[in-house]
């Protein structure tokens, strides 16, 4: 339950906290575009509709909404919003219905905001942030913003909810997360033992880890990256969990005067932003209606750093999702079950170089329209001790998906994807082999032959002419990342015109490769 103090100030201070619905498990603006709704069996949701609106306030009371479009959802629990209504201009609002069999509406939440104009308070017209103080703390995280009104330059302040990465070209929002072992995990699942927890995580509502980013499942990727803690210790072992932080001591309340000309604090240090908090609200006199004593808003820093983590050098997150998202799509487009690691071993894609790139320790895959176990995939689980490939195989149903990769320095980067068709993750030995022959055309009796491997492999190399006739014939093992020049030379003379090279490996796969003799 929201708490209200109405305080009267010189100034505006603005408290607002970011509503949780508990409809809504992936807000467009955070989801690459991608809208998750949760469906409660308890209430018979047979379909769902989207209504999307321009909200245009005329002053602090009075506002319109026009409705623009509206999206009917049946058997289905997510949907691409339209960019153009992510459209940071314009105030875009969506609402959530939800209808039984009987057409009877059973469920209505919203209206939401789209990332529009920011309106710190109803009619006071579109405001820009000047400045923005994070805290990561040890279980919240937050930001106090001061806004200035674009027409008549008044300040106001906010206290939200803040991430630690977010892109408005893809629309990709990392919150910060507190991580936690199983046993932890299971101690505050139980939706009452911890504040926030309510918010984000709940067995009535059924969200579970990787059905939504508020609860994610990580790979432990231990030695590599040390996941801590929220009292700084390290998780050595075991699965690991993050869970969304929320607001701290002030989460839930909500603080407002009027809006009147302040300057600018912003060259003060992220503790005079809470002093200035403290002092104001008077937080030693005031309670709220429940009759506790409100807190100090407080920052002790996560004992992970109180900064956010900074891309690898040298990888761009857009592009690496704008790599995923372009790879996947050709699979959805075509009769051909593809992979959903092609954007990691694309020779296409140079941006990720080999068939797994060292700066990404693991993938962790999960389902935000239905419950499904989380996978992870751990770079050093796929390769033997001898460089031999493991090839783990499953596969993914049509749906919406959350890949998770979890890059060396820790950084969690989802990628969101609506799989049209069934997804199998699984190779064959001859992607692993690149093999090229030289000179071109081929002159004389013999041919060099180079070939490298991401994996030990086993395999048959066999010439054969246009005609079929087989010329030459070699087994070859090649261990992991070695590169090996051979020379080609039958016993037989090779007819001029086309050849065809090809490596057999065991797992029945096959490579061709196509050249030319004068």
């Amino acid at each position: 339950m929201k708490k209200y103090i109405l305080i009267a100030l010189l100034f505006s201070l603005n408290f607002i906290t970011f509503a949780q619905s508990k409809v809504v498990k992936l807000f467009p603006q955070y989801g690459q575009g991608y809208l998750a709704l949760y469906r409660n069996a308890d209430l018979g949701i047979a379909y769902w509709t989207v209504e999307i609106a321009l909200r245009t306030w005329y002053n602090d009371s009075v506002y319109n909404d026009k409705i623009v479009d509206k999206f009917t959802l049946t058997n289905l629990d997510y949907m691409k919003m339209p960019e153009e209504y992510l459209d940071s201009n314009k105030n875009f609002i969506f609402t959530v219905q939800g209808f039984n069999t009987y057409k009877v509406q059973v469920v209505n939440d919203g209206p939401w905001n789209l990332g529009g104009i920011i309106k710190v308070c109803p009619g006071c017209g579109p405001m820009t942030i000047k400045c923005s103080k994070k805290c990561n703390g040890t279980t919240y995280a937050w930001a106090i913003n001061q806004y200035v009104n674009d027409d008549n330059s008044q300040s106001s302040f906010e206290l939200s909810s803040t991430l630690q990465i977010w892109d408005p070209v893809t629309y990709t929002g990392i919150p910060y997360y507190e991580y936690m072992n199983q046993s932890e995990f299971n101690q505050v699942s139980q939706g009452s033992q911890v504040p926030y927890w309510e918010l984000y995580y709940n067995n009535f509502y059924g969200w579970t880890p990787g059905n939504s980013p508020h609860v994610i499942s990580i790979p432990n990727t231990y030695p590599q990256h040390v996941y801590l803690d929220a009292m700084g210790n390290p998780l050595i072992s075991g699965a690991i969990y993050g869970v969304q932080k929320d607001l701290g001591n002030w989460n839930g309340d909500y603080i407002e005067s009027q809006i009147e000309p302040f300057g600018s604090i912003c060259y003060n240090p992220t503790q005079y932003f809470i002093d200035f908090m403290n002092d104001y609200v008077h937080v030693n006199q005031y309670y709220s209606f429940d009759y506790t004593l409100m807190p100090e808003l407080v920052c002790q820093p996560s004992p992970g750093g109180g900064t956010p983590p900074h891309p690898i050098p040298g990888v761009n997150i857009p592009s690496l999702i704008y790599c995923a998202h372009s790879v996947v799509e050709a699979t959805d487009l075509s009769d051909v079950v593809g992979t959903i690691d092609s954007c990691l071993n694309s020779p296409a894609q140079q941006l990720l170089g080999g068939f797994w790139p060292d700066y990404i320790l693991g993938i962790s895959i999960g389902r935000l329209d239905k419950e499904m176990t989380p996978i992870t995939l751990l770079a050093k689980d796929l390769f033997g001790p001898n460089g031999e490939y493991l090839n783990p195989n499953f596969t993914l149903e049509p749906g919406l998906y959350s890949l998770g990769l979890v890059l060396s320095d820790g950084t969690y980067v989802p990628i969101y994807k609506a799989f049209k068709k069934e997804i199998s993750f699984s190779r064959n030995y001859s992607e692993f082999l690149n093999a090229t022959i030289s000179p071109v055309p081929i002159n004389g009796e013999e041919f060099n032959l180079h070939i490298e491997a991401n994996a030990t492999l086993k395999f048959d190399y066999v010439l054969f002419d246009f005609n079929g006739n087989e010329l030459y014939r070699k087994n070859f093992v090649i261990h992991q990342y070695q590169l090996r020049d051979y020379t080609v030379k039958p016993k037989v003379n090779m007819p001029s015109g086309m050849l065809l090279n090809k490596f057999i490996f065991e797992d029945g796969s096959q490579l061709n490769i196509q050249t030319i003799k004068n």
